[in-house]
């Protein structure tokens, strides 16, 4: 039984029945994310370096501008205003802008990118040097980039800052309620943001660089992670602020900012594994009446996963039929479709998402 995903897969672009049912905004939105598949996985990719990786990665660096834009009004802005108790290595600026601020009233909000670029820049050299997936260093430098160009539009006066200070901020922070309120939203900015930067191959710098390598040297999910290194940073900020700036912690040490600081931390780590399960797996089952030539295919481009092959009856055609079995991270399931639809057999398939598995799987493609 022919598969429409089947077909739609060996076209690889448009997937309206004919012309005269062409439906523009639908074949875009498809492109799109076929383009942002590809710059996510793809089988068998050259390496990037500095010559193709503008041709290779205009959407990804085109989304490290989006996502740079979602962590400075998260982060920057809404935490900025409730002055949230900062974490990871972008504390550091922070604290020091919260300090100056208190200590001799001077507004320096707009050196936070400056900042954290230059905290950042030995980190991106030496990852530059020791990994050999140069694109996650050249997003990452982008990532940085466009942040300092964002911070600037929402630190100094701006009309975009005006629109967002007169119609989304509350003019001052009264109570608690007030505190989570900023919190919960830069939260989920930071969480998009960080977790977009991820999935499309670069990253928000800071403890992100920490999180890349534990990630793949222990295959842990970078959520997780994240939550860790963070909330270690986060209490060193609290203690720092507690005995040099007490009033910006309310002179509490387990108080109300203690709480909004393990807010923060669920709510963004939570969404960043939401967005980008990177050690996620999938059991792919795929229908056919011809799995020898999908086995052979496989074969000739030394299939990286084990897989398994099923023989049954079909209830519904009584006939013979073949099921492929095969765990495969979440991440190359487009990759893998499109492989399989290279085998030019009519197929059907299933993916149902796996919990829990031993962890004896072959990283080198997603890594």
């Amino acid at each position: 039984m022919a598969s429409q995903e089947n077909k739609a897969l060996k076209k690889g672009s448009c997937h309206c029945p004919s012309q005269k049912k062409h439906n523009f905004a639908r074949c875009l939105k498809k492109r799109l994310i076929t383009r942002a598949e590809r710059e996510i996985f793809q089988f068998n990719q050259d390496k990037i370096n500095l010559k193709n990786f503008w041709k290779r990665k205009t959407l990804s660096i085109t989304m490290m501008a989006f996502s740079s834009i979602l962590f400075t009004l998260g982060v920057a802005f809404f935490l900025g205003f409730a002055k949230t108790v900062p974490t990871g290595l972008s504390a550091i600026p922070a604290l020091i802008t919260i300090i100056v601020n208190s200590r001799y009233n001077v507004d320096i909000s707009w050196s936070f990118a400056v900042i954290y670029f230059a905290i950042n820049l030995p980190l991106l050299i030496f990852t530059l040097v020791k990994v050999s997936n140069k694109s996650f260093s050249y997003l990452t430098f982008f990532w940085l980039f466009f942040q300092i160009i964002w911070n600037q539009v929402f630190s100094l006066d701006s009309p975009i800052r005006d629109f967002f200070v007169k119609n989304i901020l509350i003019e001052e922070i009264k109570d608690s309620w007030t505190l989570f309120y900023y919190t919960i939203i830069g939260g989920i900015l930071s969480g998009w943001s960080i977790g977009i930067a991820w999935k499309f191959g670069g990253s928000g710098g800071g403890t992100d660089f920490i999180t890349y390598f534990i990630a793949l040297k222990y295959r842990k999910p970078i959520e997780k992670i994240m939550f860790s290194i963070s909330i270690f940073f986060g209490l060193f900020s609290l203690v720092l602020l507690y005995f040099f700036q007490p009033a910006q912690v309310n002179d509490q040490l387990f108080g109300q900012k203690f709480f909004a600081l393990f807010l923060y931390l669920i709510v963004s780590s939570t969404i960043v594994g939401r967005i980008y399960p990177k050690y996620g797996k999938l059991l792919l089952q795929i229908y056919t009446n011809e799995p020898e030539k999908i086995i052979k295919h496989f074969k000739s481009i030394k299939y990286w996963h084990s897989y398994n092959i099923w023989e049954g009856i079909s209830g519904y055609t009584s006939q013979k039929q073949w099921r492929v079995e095969t765990i495969i991270f979440t991440i190359e399931k487009k990759a893998i479709l499109e492989e399989v639809a290279k085998s030019k057999v009519n197929f059907w398939y299933s993916a149902t998402r796996i919990l829990q598995t031993t962890d004896r799987f072959d990283t080198t493609k997603i890594n």
